[in-house]
Protein backbone atom coordinates (compact mmCIF):
# COMPACT_ATOMS: atom_id res chain seq x y z
CA UNK A 1 0.00 0.00 0.00
CA UNK A 2 2.85 2.35 -0.21
CA UNK A 3 2.55 2.86 -3.74
CA UNK A 4 -1.02 4.26 -3.28
CA UNK A 5 -0.24 7.92 -2.87
CA UNK A 6 3.28 8.29 -4.25
CA UNK A 7 1.41 10.51 -7.55
CA UNK A 8 -1.29 12.29 -5.20
CA UNK A 9 -0.81 15.81 -6.37
CA UNK A 10 1.50 15.38 -9.81
CA UNK A 11 -1.35 15.78 -12.42
CA UNK A 12 -2.05 19.66 -9.76
CA UNK A 13 1.60 20.24 -10.35
CA UNK A 14 1.90 19.94 -14.46
CA UNK A 15 -1.27 22.09 -14.21
CA UNK A 16 -0.26 24.66 -12.46
CA UNK A 17 3.37 24.83 -13.80
CA UNK A 18 1.36 25.29 -17.73
CA UNK A 19 -0.85 28.29 -15.92
CA UNK A 20 2.12 30.03 -14.52
CA UNK A 21 3.70 29.42 -18.66
CA UNK A 22 0.64 30.37 -20.07
CA UNK A 23 0.26 33.44 -17.89
CA UNK A 24 4.42 34.86 -18.43
CA UNK A 25 3.60 34.24 -22.48
CA UNK A 26 0.11 35.88 -22.56
CA UNK A 27 2.17 39.12 -20.08
CA UNK A 28 4.77 38.59 -22.86
CA UNK A 29 2.79 39.10 -25.77
CA UNK A 30 0.92 42.16 -23.99
CA UNK A 31 4.33 43.82 -23.62
CA UNK A 32 5.59 43.09 -27.11
CA UNK A 33 2.70 44.13 -28.58
CA UNK A 34 2.86 47.21 -26.32
CA UNK A 35 6.33 48.26 -27.53
CA UNK A 36 5.19 47.65 -30.96
CA UNK A 37 2.76 50.21 -30.79
CA UNK A 38 4.70 52.65 -29.13
CA UNK A 39 7.84 52.38 -31.36
CA UNK A 40 5.61 52.36 -34.51
CA UNK A 41 2.44 53.73 -34.30
CA UNK A 42 3.46 57.05 -36.75
CA UNK A 43 5.45 54.65 -39.31
CA UNK A 44 3.10 55.16 -42.50
CA UNK A 45 3.11 59.05 -41.96
CA UNK A 46 7.21 59.02 -41.30
CA UNK A 47 7.51 56.77 -44.66
CA UNK A 48 5.04 59.53 -45.68
CA UNK A 49 7.00 62.80 -44.77
CA UNK A 50 10.92 60.42 -45.49
CA UNK A 51 9.66 59.92 -49.13
CA UNK A 52 8.63 63.79 -49.21
CA UNK A 53 11.74 64.81 -49.00
CA UNK A 54 13.39 62.17 -51.12
CA UNK A 55 11.20 63.72 -53.81
CA UNK A 56 12.81 66.76 -52.92
CA UNK A 57 16.19 65.78 -53.03
CA UNK A 58 16.05 64.12 -56.76
CA UNK A 59 14.11 67.45 -57.59
CA UNK A 60 11.31 65.26 -58.32
CA UNK A 61 8.78 68.73 -57.84
CA UNK A 62 5.56 67.38 -59.57
CA UNK A 63 5.66 64.21 -56.99
CA UNK A 64 6.29 66.10 -54.62
CA UNK A 65 3.50 68.63 -54.97
CA UNK A 66 1.37 65.53 -55.68
CA UNK A 67 1.68 64.68 -51.51
CA UNK A 68 -0.16 67.39 -50.62
CA UNK A 69 -3.28 66.32 -52.65
CA UNK A 70 -2.66 68.39 -55.08
CA UNK A 71 -1.28 68.00 -59.20
CA UNK A 72 0.08 70.18 -61.81
CA UNK A 73 -2.45 70.46 -63.79
CA UNK A 74 -5.42 70.72 -60.91
CA UNK A 75 -3.39 72.86 -58.02
CA UNK A 76 -5.01 73.44 -54.73
CA UNK A 77 -6.86 76.87 -54.20
CA UNK A 78 -5.13 78.15 -51.67
CA UNK A 79 -1.42 76.42 -52.66
CA UNK A 80 -0.87 76.53 -56.20
CA UNK A 81 2.08 74.71 -57.88
CA UNK A 82 4.40 78.23 -58.39
CA UNK A 83 4.04 78.91 -54.92
CA UNK A 84 5.21 75.14 -53.54
CA UNK A 85 8.15 75.69 -56.08
CA UNK A 86 8.54 79.29 -53.92
CA UNK A 87 9.19 77.55 -51.18
CA UNK A 88 10.26 74.10 -51.79
CA UNK A 89 11.86 74.89 -55.50
CA UNK A 90 15.48 75.20 -56.64
CA UNK A 91 15.22 79.20 -56.01
CA UNK A 92 12.82 78.40 -52.95
CA UNK A 93 13.17 79.21 -49.27
CA UNK A 94 13.84 75.49 -48.73
CA UNK A 95 16.71 74.51 -51.60
CA UNK A 96 19.03 72.42 -49.67
CA UNK A 97 17.37 69.37 -49.57
CA UNK A 98 20.26 67.42 -49.00
CA UNK A 99 20.17 68.88 -45.58
CA UNK A 100 17.18 68.28 -44.37
CA UNK A 101 16.62 66.49 -41.47
CA UNK A 102 13.11 65.28 -40.19
CA UNK A 103 12.41 65.23 -36.42
CA UNK A 104 9.91 64.39 -34.38
CA UNK A 105 7.70 67.45 -32.77
CA UNK A 106 3.60 65.93 -31.47
CA UNK A 107 1.57 63.47 -31.83
CA UNK A 108 -1.98 64.28 -32.63
CA UNK A 109 -5.72 63.58 -33.07
CA UNK A 110 -5.65 63.20 -37.05
CA UNK A 111 -2.34 63.22 -37.89
CA UNK A 112 1.68 64.23 -37.18
CA UNK A 113 3.19 67.14 -37.13
CA UNK A 114 7.18 66.91 -37.57
CA UNK A 115 10.06 69.19 -38.33
CA UNK A 116 12.13 68.84 -41.42
CA UNK A 117 15.26 70.79 -39.92
CA UNK A 118 17.53 72.36 -42.92
CA UNK A 119 20.93 74.21 -41.26
CA UNK A 120 19.42 78.00 -41.50
CA UNK A 121 15.86 77.23 -41.01
CA UNK A 122 13.04 74.60 -40.11
CA UNK A 123 9.63 73.33 -41.08
CA UNK A 124 6.82 72.19 -39.61
CA UNK A 125 4.41 69.67 -41.87
CA UNK A 126 1.70 67.98 -41.15
CA UNK A 127 0.82 64.40 -42.22
CA UNK A 128 -2.78 63.38 -41.86
CA UNK A 129 -3.53 59.92 -40.77
CA UNK A 130 -6.63 59.47 -42.47
CA UNK A 131 -5.09 60.13 -46.67
CA UNK A 132 -1.40 60.61 -45.68
CA UNK A 133 -1.76 64.12 -47.40
CA UNK A 134 1.31 66.28 -46.02
CA UNK A 135 0.61 70.01 -45.33
CA UNK A 136 1.28 73.03 -43.15
CA UNK A 137 -0.35 72.64 -39.13
CA UNK A 138 -2.71 75.64 -39.24
CA UNK A 139 -1.93 75.38 -36.11
CA UNK A 140 1.76 75.62 -35.51
CA UNK A 141 3.64 73.16 -33.43
CA UNK A 142 0.45 72.52 -31.08
CA UNK A 143 -2.25 70.20 -31.48
CA UNK A 144 -5.98 70.74 -32.16
CA UNK A 145 -7.59 70.07 -28.88
CA UNK A 146 -10.46 67.70 -29.06
CA UNK A 147 -12.84 68.61 -25.87
CA UNK A 148 -15.79 65.99 -24.38
CA UNK A 149 -19.19 66.97 -25.26
CA UNK A 150 -20.75 67.69 -22.59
Amino acid sequence: MAGYLENYGAGEEKKERLLKRLGLLLLSILIAAGLGWFFFRNYKEERQLSTFVEFLKKKDYPSAYAMWGCTVEKPCRDYDYKRFLEDWGNTGTHVDASAAKVESVRNCVGGVIRKIKYPADEVLIFVSRSDLQISFPPWGDACEVRLRAP
